[in-house]
């Protein structure tokens, strides 16, 4: 039997792949809502389906690379009272997601990559996933008062 998976099945396929089972399994799958028979028709709406799924991710990973060329652009500055060069305190992720707010990028704590939620004097990069593929970069630079 020939047919159209809908979602992932392990050890059979992925979805909108086309595969060949038993009938007794084909049965299974059908009625469990994992598959459709194949057919010409079956094929041209996985097609489309297919397209505009493509199409989608290819907008929104331009969308996430345009913010993330507007987030290297920045380097955020924070300053922090300090008493013979030991800073009190730190510059926490709350204080970064709000001061990109400040500069039209609204991004939210999990999208933060390993963040210490703490960072002291110096320069600091922070990653930041955008999108499962695009993961931007923002240079912190902490100095004391």
């Amino acid at each position: 039997m020939k047919l159209i998976l809908l979602q992932d099945v392990k050890n059979v396929g992925k979805k909108n792949q086309t595969i060949e089972v038993k009938d007794g399994y084909g049965n299974f799958l059908v009625n469990s809502g994992k598959a459709i028979a194949s057919s010409s028709k079956a094929q041209e709406i996985v097609s489309k389906q297919v397209a505009a799924a493509k199409q989608e991710y290819d907008y929104e990973v331009k969308q996430a690379t345009m913010i993330k060329n507007k987030i290297e652009a920045l380097t955020l500055n924070f300053s922090l009272k300090t008493n013979h060069g030991q800073a009190f305190g730190s510059v926490s992720n709350k204080q970064v997601i709000d001061e990109l707010a400040k500069h039209n990028i609204k991004i939210d704590k999990f999208m933060l990559v390993d963040a210490t939620n703490s960072y002291g004097l110096g320069r600091h990069r922070l990653a930041i996933k955008l999108h499962k593929d695009v993961i931007a970069y923002v240079t912190l630079q902490i100095t004391g008062e």
